[in-house]
């Protein structure tokens, strides 16, 4: 047996060192792998580029180049990532990272597509050369932060927008930690004690409030820190000011902070210095007092005085009775009297022919004069009526009422011949018996006022009657009816009469007012008191225009319902 022996163990150590070092390759490969994909799609903005010259990034994962819009970061740099505002600021924290050998910064960087910008924590690693131990490469991971900077610049304006408030409201501020017990006071709340110092204590702040209200003060302030109260604390005391020892009123309000067990962490709240408000305050109250003792005083004269109104109304009422009583008297026991002088003066007349002339003159005249006696005494029972009494009113068709004046006044028609042209006309709202009575005397006065040629025979009178729809604003100045209507029905009755003067037009409506002796023209002087009236009770006016020889225009306004 021939055996021969080798040493092998140099060879077989580098085998199994050569399958090591495999190994180890591959577990390297695998991590690199590893952590390559975690980088490739994990959300953060990572960057892996050299620091000098400023080249290309040597790696950027897919969440990066989406973020930036950036299809590849060829012919790319750590710049062109950053937000054009915000690159001068990158630049300029650079040599301190360099020094530092890393540092972490808020900054924004953009899409280049959208051209919109994003805020990022940026975190940056400085990785130094082994062989020369200088900065050599720059690695940065960076998380997305713009929901939370928004977030952030949300709460600083909110924050400046309530200082604003507090100042443009004139209110201080203070705070107190429940556990050290201080007390922190703002500039304004301090000034409105008049302390100069930067701060003050709670009991310093309670020295200041005038004896009688310090305890009551106190009491609310801590039973507010209690657990079984909401927190709330609201106050309001008088303080002296520390340097013009003046009195001035403070309203305070605060909230406690509890911790989860419960207990009071802080109090704060605010303090406005009221003093002026309150003063104003108590003004108006004494000044409500002053004047609701003066309305009691008025409405004691007013009681009085309606005590009064209301006694006169009852005179007022007795007198309208009496007013009425007269009527019926002047209708009836004052028109028979008068009835028995016109029969018996007729019959004397008749009976006795061999009266002498002159016996007859009288009877005549006495006669006549009964006649106008009772037509006055009739007139005055109309106008009366007119006046007391609330006639019923209801839609009159004035084209047939007219129509019923004429046939009522066919005698005095026929006789002077009269013409008439009526045209169209409204329906009213009234009494159809003072309606009638109105357009009786109106013509009634067109026919008996007519004029004469020169033989002396009477002109045949020509009467127009018609209306018209015209707007309140359109009425004549001197024409302002006492009601309010929009629209106003103008009712016109002319003739060809003898007219009038126009400086007559406020006489011609009064009681008992002739232009014209009784020689000339009957009548009682009563009866264009009667029209106007009428008018009046209508809510409108009448007026006139005319001109001696040529004629008269009576214009009645009534309102249309």
């Amino acid at each position: 047996m021939i055996a021969v022996t080798v040493e092998v163990t140099e060879n077989v150590m580098s085998d199994l060192a050569t399958q090591k070092s495999q190994t180890a390759l591959r577990e390297a490969e695998m991590d690199n792998q590893i952590k390559t994909a975690v980088l490739d799609y994990c959300e953060l903005i990572i960057g892996i580029s050299y620091l000098e010259p400023m080249p290309e990034p040597l790696y950027n994962n897919q969440y990066t180049l989406q973020k930036l819009g950036w299809q590849h970061n060829k012919g790319r740099t750590l710049i062109d990532a950053v937000y054009p505002e915000d690159r001068e600021f990158v630049l300029g924290v650079l040599p301190e990272i360099f020094a530092q050998k890393g540092g972490s910064h808020e900054i924004r960087l953009w899409n280049e597509v959208t051209e919109e910008p994003f805020w990022v924590q940026w975190n940056v690693m400085v990785i130094d050369n082994p062989q020369t131990g200088l900065p050599a490469i720059l690695a940065t991971v960076s998380p997305d932060i713009t929901e939370r900077k928004e977030q952030q610049l949300l709460m600083q304006q909110q924050q400046q927008s309530l200082l604003n408030a507090i100042e443009v409201a004139q209110l201080g501020t203070w705070s107190m930690d429940i556990a050290t017990q201080k007390t922190t006071f703002s500039r304004r709340h301090l000034d409105m004690f008049g302390v100069s110092a930067q701060e003050m204590s709670l009991t310093q702040a309670i020295g200041h409030v005038i004896e009688g209200e310090r305890q009551g003060l106190a009491d609310a302030f801590f039973y507010a820190l209690h657990s079984e109260s909401d927190g709330k604390f609201e106050a309001e005391y008088t303080i002296r000011h520390a340097i013009t020892n003046q009195l001035h009123i403070i309203h305070s309000k605060g909230q406690t902070i509890y911790d989860t067990s419960g207990n009071a962490v802080s109090i704060s709240g605010i303090a406005q210095d009221v003093t002026v408000l309150r003063n104003q305050q108590q003004t108006l109250e004494s000044l409500v007092e002053r004047r609701t003792q003066e309305l009691d005083a008025t409405n004691k004269e007013l009681a009085i005085g309606n005590q009064k109104l209301q006694y006169a109304n009852l005179l007022l009422s007795r007198s309208n009775e009496d007013l009425n009583r007269f009527a019926y008297v002047a209708s009836h026991d004052l028109q028979e009297p008068l009835r028995k002088i016109q029969q018996f003066g007729s019959r004397l007349n008749t009976e006795y022919e061999a009266a002498s002339p002159k016996a007859k003159d009288y009877l005549q005249r006495m006669i006549a004069a009964v006649e106008r006696m009772s037509n006055l005494i009739s007139d005055l029972l109309t106008f009366s009526r007119i006046s007391t009494n609330d006639a019923p009113t209801q839609s009159v068709s004035l084209h047939l009422l007219i129509q019923q004046v004429l046939i009522e006044l066919d005698v005095q028609i026929t006789e002077a011949n009269a013409v008439f042209e009526i045209g169209s006309l409204p329906e009213l709202e009234g009494n159809p018996t003072h309606l009638g009575q109105l357009f009786q005397n109106l013509i009634s006065n067109a026919i008996k006022f007519r004029k004469t040629d020169d033989a002396g025979a009477f002109i045949p009178p020509t009467i127009k009657i018609y209306a018209n729809k015209i707007a309140s604003a359109d009425l004549p100045v001197l024409t302002q009816p006492s009601g309010k209507a929009s629209y106003y029905h103008q009712i016109n009755v002319s003739d060809n009469g003898i007219g009038f003067n126009e400086i007559y037009l406020d006489r011609i409506f009064q009681v008992f007012q002739r232009l014209h002796g009784r020689s000339e023209y009957s009548g009682t002087g009563i009866g264009l008191a009667i029209c106007e009236r009428i008018v009046t009770s209508l809510g409108g006016v009448i007026t006139a225009s005319s001109v001696p020889g040529a004629g008269a225009t009576f214009q009645i306004y009534i309102p249309q319902t």
